[in-house]
């Protein structure tokens, strides 16, 4: 081996060092899950919507199936319970998705530059 390739390994080992603490520090820096710039609340209002929409809609069908004048109600709440449900759950992640793009943005800029 020459000077140069000792020179150049014994540079590689100090910059892998085995530093617990500075090998935690360089996890927690890569992490998007602990630095919150992965957001996990879409997925839970996503399913949230999907549980709530099946849900509406048995409870609708058993309304209009029972027959004991729910019927009217049971198709109201197949109708506007599930559009009322979409809606609020679009708002929840409107919020979200000004996030994602807003970082997107600042992304490109920050690669611009």
């Amino acid at each position: 081996m020459t000077e140069e390739q000792q020179q150049q390994d014994k540079t590689t080992a100090t910059q892998h060092s085995n530093n617990p603490l500075q090998m935690l520090n360089q996890w927690y820096q890569k992490n998007d899950y602990l630095q919150f710039r992965k957001m996990e609340a879409p997925k839970l209002i996503r399913f949230i919507y999907i549980v709530g929409t099946i849900w509406i809609v048995i409870s609708a069908i058993g309304m209009i199936l029972s027959g004991e004048g729910e019927s009217g109600f049971g198709v109201g709440l197949l109708i506007f319970g599930t559009l009322a449900l979409r809606v609020s759950c679009e708002l929840l992640i409107l919020g979200f998705r000004l996030n994602e793009t807003l970082t997107e943005v600042k992304n490109l800029l920050e690669k611009d530059s």
